[in-house]
């Protein structure tokens, strides 16, 4: 499997969207993260991580946020990676 990224993504691990017992942050407290990470709500976002299941985190959170149904790639870059340019 090639390195890389997907073009136009950006790195939101998970992890800053969860207080230490894994409950979701306050809704406040989530936009804050997308905003510090310069991800617009207003855009279409799909979701992906390397296996497919984390993005299901960062989705959820941007459910929370903006009231949209999320999109996640399940292929994940397990997929995306093994794709020719």
């Amino acid at each position: 499997m090639r390195s890389g990224h997907v073009q136009g993504s950006k790195n939101l691990p998970f992890q800053l969207l969860l207080n230490e017992d894994r409950t979701f942050k306050k809704r406040d407290e989530l936009i804050n993260v997308f905003d510090k990470n310069e991800i617009d709500n207003d855009k279409e976002i799909a979701f992906t991580c390397g296996s497919g299941v984390t993005a299901c985190i960062l989705g959820l959170a941007n459910s929370i946020i903006s009231g949209k149904k999320p999109t996640i790639y399940d292929g994940s870059w397990s997929e995306y990676g093994l794709e020719k340019k």
